[in-house]
């Protein structure tokens, strides 16, 4: 089993959790305004703060109680918009991150208590956006060698702490791997005491797949698995081998470690490149913790879970897809 450089301690990776949902969906002209007309009174009470968006005119932040709303940091609320500005918008868009509020939460004081509407309307929506996350006990990013074929953007940026992006955050797919644990520190410093996250005593990282699906609520829930795609190895340098091999393969090898595996090949041509990507696979430790197949059963525990509130069908016969 793989361990910490730094401990004894074992690497864990659990189970992929949903940490984000955006899903637009229509209703009526009239109900729109509605909404849009509770939501500016939400604005103005002790729960609700006003959020912006370059796609809607009208949006808020429904807050889960009113200590929250001074805390800019955490992600404990549910973001609703409506009347878009261009017509290829749906009519609302509500966002919330499952991990921190719960579907109940949203469905039950978001759309029934605070915006007196049905939340199965979303059930017809479109899922703009689901963030999907790992987290792996006792690693480093720096120790890592990460590889996504057909990925060239590869870009660290330094906050709380040490993040990697892996493919451009405009498109359809990417990847955001960062220092839980120096997030969780961050956010404590920004929180009531009282909504303080306890802190990890060992290094704590997060592989996320930021997908743009564009599919329909129940169509998700066949998403392929985008960590399949994403190879993760330990670094370590070539000590052996042909001289001019091992040369090309160490300088490769610090280019990949700050600029990724694609920008470190580009200089060679196809042959040259592919024989040095194997070469790197190859040298590079292999992560018995990084399962792909395994770590992803965790989605469709959590999208069974959402389901519930959202499909309709389920409010009455158990999960959907068990209907006749």
């Amino acid at each position: 089993m793989s361990s910490n450089i730094y401990t004894s301690s074992p690497v864990t990776a659990h189970s992929a959790i949903i940490d984000k949902l955006a899903i637009t969906f229509d209703v009526p002209d009239f109900q729109m305004q509605l909404i849009a007309k509770r939501l500016k009174e939400v604005v103005q009470e002790k729960f609700g703060s006003p959020c912006g968006s370059p796609n809607y005119r009208v949006g808020a932040k429904i807050w889960l109680n009113e200590h929250l709303v001074k805390e800019k940091a955490t992600s404990s609320c549910i973001t609703v918009h409506t009347q878009p500005k261009h017509d290829y918008h749906k009519a609302c868009r509500v966002e919330w991150n499952p991990s921190k509020v719960s579907t109940d939460d949203v469905a039950f004081i978001a759309f029934e208590d605070v915006l007196n509407t049905d939340f199965a309307l979303v059930y017809d929506g479109t899922v703009n956006r689901i963030d999907v996350a790992v987290d792996v006990d006792n690693v480093m990013i720096d120790e890592l060698l990460f590889f996504a074929p057909k990925f060239q953007l590869f870009e660290n940026r330094f906050k709380s702490g040490l993040t990697r992006y892996i493919g451009g955050r405009s498109g359809n797919r990417y990847y955001c791997c960062y220092d839980k644990r120096a997030q969780i520190i961050e956010h404590n410093t920004q929180v009531n005491p009282l909504h303080k996250s306890e802190v990890p005593e060992y290094p704590r990282m997060r592989i996320e797949a930021v997908l743009r699906p564009k599919l329909w609520w129940p169509e998700c829930r066949e998403i392929p698995n985008p960590f399949a795609p994403l190879k993760i190895r330990r670094f370590n340098c070539p000590t052996t081998g042909d001289k001019k091999e091992c040369t090309d393969l160490a300088m490769v090898l610090r280019l990949a470690r700050y600029e990724g595996l694609n920008a470190a090949l580009a200089i060679y041509d196809t042959k040259r490149k592919q024989r040095l990507l194997r070469q790197v696979l190859q040298s590079q430790r292999e992560c018995d913790w990084w399962d792909p197949t395994t770590l992803w059963t965790g989605f469709e525990e959590r999208f069974l879970e959402i389901d519930k509130l959202i499909n309709p069908a389920s409010q009455t016969c158990g999960i959907a897809v068990n209907c006749n």
